[in-house]
């Protein structure tokens, strides 16, 4: 499902930004682009949320999402603000160098890969979350 949420079409228009792909990308004359995208899964009746919560999912980590500590409030307005302002920033640098993007695409495959089979516990989920922002840290250096 992940990688169905990355889908580009074979648009020409894929720099400029189209409404064509799934991935949708803001540029040119198109100022529309994914913002956020997240996936459900269930098995043996246990749900578990991944979501991006920050723009482009095809340069995105998709990360453990549980409805406690881990989200901002209302009073946390700004820190979520920050929270998305940060990723955008590193999907808009990686998207102008194409090197950097497959270098961050790799190390994104890698982190997800043990997202998506580390159990789930309060603890693994905040390392989880501190791996992926110091993964995005070190692409914005």
């Amino acid at each position: 499902m992940i990688d169905i949420l990355r889908i580009h079409t074979d648009s020409k228009n894929f720099i400029n930004g189209s409404l064509k792909s799934i991935c949708m990308h803001s540029g040119s004359l198109i100022s529309s682009e994914t913002t956020g995208s997240f996936v459900v899964k269930l098995k043996d009746r246990i749900i578990r949320i991944y979501a991006t919560l920050s723009p482009r999912p095809c340069s995105s980590i998709f990360k453990p999402l549980a409805f406690n500590n881990f989200l901002y409030n209302e009073d946390e307005v700004q820190s979520a603000v920050n929270y998305w302002s940060k990723r955008k920033k590193l999907v808009e640098k990686i998207s102008k160098n194409p090197e950097l993007k497959k270098k961050f695409i790799q190390e994104r495959d890698k982190l997800e890969n043990e997202i998506l089979n580390t159990k789930w516990n309060e603890k693994s989920l905040i390392e989880l979350w501190d791996k992926e922002d110091m993964l995005i840290n070190e692409f914005l250096l």
